[in-house]
C-alpha cells in the first residue's frame, strides 16, 4: 500500500447529484432502523463512471494491496463501511451510511482484499466514532485502518528480509496501525506473498544485480542509468511500489 493522491481528482457529476437525491431516503431507512446493504444503490456508486474515475486515479491498482486488476473484476471499497461497522471484540455499530455516496470514501479495491475487509473497521481506543452527517475532517475519529487516501502508509507499513522466503510485508517501527492493517486485509496472504515474490525475482533482483556489477566496475553511466530505472520501478503508477521503494532504496 501506498499514498493515493485524491487532490486532481474530482468527484463525478453524477455521483455527486444522484447521490444528493438518494440520500434523503436512505437516511428515513437509517432513522426506521430498517436500513439493510441491498438499499444503497450500487448504480451510483459502482456506475461505471465513477469505477473508470477510481480506477484510472489508483494507477489500475487495488488500493490495499497494489496488485494490478481489470476494472470489470474489482469492486467500489467504502473505507468506511456503510451498513454495518465491525469494531474489535466483535460489536457492530450501524455503519457510515451517510458517506454511502461521498467520493473520498470511495476506492478501487480488488475483490480478494474487499472481501477480506469486509465491515472490519476498528477505531484507536479512546477515539469518538462519527456519528450521522459528520465526516471525518470534522473530528479526530482515528481508525487503526490506514486511509491510503488520507495517511501516508509507509510510516506504517514496510517489508523485511526473511532468510528462505524473501521479503515480507511488516509494521513499521512496530507500528499498531500498520499491524493492524495486515491483518485485518491480510496483507500477508500467501497468494499475495507469492504475486510479489515472482515480481520481485522478476524485476527488482535483475536491477539490483546489474547495479551491483556495475557498482563493482566503477561504470558511472551505466549506474546512472539503472538508477532511472529504479525510480520508475517506485513511482505510484508502478505494481508493488512499495515492496520497490523498500526493495530498491540502495539505488
Amino acid at each position: 500500500m501506498i499514498g493515493i493522491d485524491r487532490s486532481g481528482t474530482p468527484c463525478p457529476d453524477s455521483l455527486r447529484t444522484a447521490g444528493e437525491t438518494d440520500l434523503p431516503r436512505i437516511h428515513a431507512l437509517a432513522e426506521a432502523g430498517a436500513l439493510k446493504s441491498d438499499d444503497f444503490d450500487r448504480g451510483i456508486y459502482g456506475s461505471p463512471e465513477v469505477k473508470t474515475v477510481l480506477w484510472t486515479m489508483q494507477h489500475r491498482k487495488c488500493c490495499y494491496c497494489e496488485r494490478e486488476y481489470e476494472r470489470k473484476y474489482s469492486g467500489v471499497e467504502h473505507f468506511r463501511p456503510k451498513t454495518t461497522a465491525l469494531r474489535d471484540g466483535g460489536t457492530k455499530t450501524p455503519g457510515y451510511w451517510w458517506l454511502a455516496y461521498w467520493f473520498d470514501n470511495l476506492y478501487f479495491g480488488c475483490p480478494l482484499c474487499n472481501q477480506t475487509k469486509g465491515d472490519r473497521f476498528p477505531l484507536v481506543p479512546g477515539t469518538r466514532a462519527l456519528v450521522p452527517e459528520e465526516y471525518p475532517r470534522s473530528i479526530q475519529e482515528l481508525p487503526l485502518l490506514i486511509d491510503p487516501g488520507v495517511d501516508d502508509p509507509e510510516a506504517h507499513l514496510t517489508f523485511v528480509w526473511v532468510p528462505h522466503r524473501g521479503f515480507e510485508i511488516a509494521p513499521r517501527d512496530g507500528s499498531e496501525r500498520g499491524r493492524r492493517t495486515i491483518q485485518v486485509l491480510a496483507l500477508d496472504r500467501d497468494d499475495l506473498s507469492q504475486f510479489r515474490q515472482a515480481y520481485y525475482h522478476r524485476c527488482l533482483q535483475p536491477l539490483l544485480q546489474r547495479f551491483a556489477n556495475a557498482k563493482h566496475r566503477g561504470d558511472e553511466h551505466a549506474l546512472e542509468e539503472i538508477r532511472k530505472e529504479a525510480e520508475v520501478l517506485k513511482t505510484a503508477n508502478a505494481p508493488f511500489a512499495l515492496l520497490a521503494r523498500i526493495a530498491l532504496r540502495g539505488i
